[in-house]
């Protein structure tokens, strides 16, 4: 079995017509897992469309990472620090079993 994965760092989706295009592109790849650096929006404005589950770890316009990933994967939230530099994710699908792992990590930290 395929699993099709993305990573990227977005440097922020906040604006409308960047998170309209960003999601659009997102949709279009039909991918099972995605991960985004620096997210930077609030959790009202997540496109649930790419993925059953979503976490977003961090709490201010800055920083946060987000995965989402496809209900056939079963997903168990295993830690996400409070600053949205990290979350990490168990998923199973069938018998495997992987941990996906989000980090955004600043030059400047």
């Amino acid at each position: 079995m395929k699993i099709k994965f993305i990573t990227w760092y977005i440097n922020g989706a906040n604006a409308p017509p960047k998170r309209k295009k960003l999601f659009h592109y997102l949709r279009k790849l039909n991918l099972d897992i995605v991960c985004l650096q620096e997210i930077h929006i609030k959790k009202y404005l997540i496109n649930k469309r790419l993925g059953e589950e979503f976490i977003l770890a961090g709490v201010k316009k800055i920083n946060g990472v987000a995965l989402y990933i496809k209900p056939q994967f079963k997903s168990k939230l295993l830690i996400a620090d409070d600053y949205g530099k990290f979350v990490a994710m168990e998923i199973k699908l069938n018998v495997i079993k992987s941990i996906v792992v989000a980090v955004y990590r600043p030059n400047d930290d």
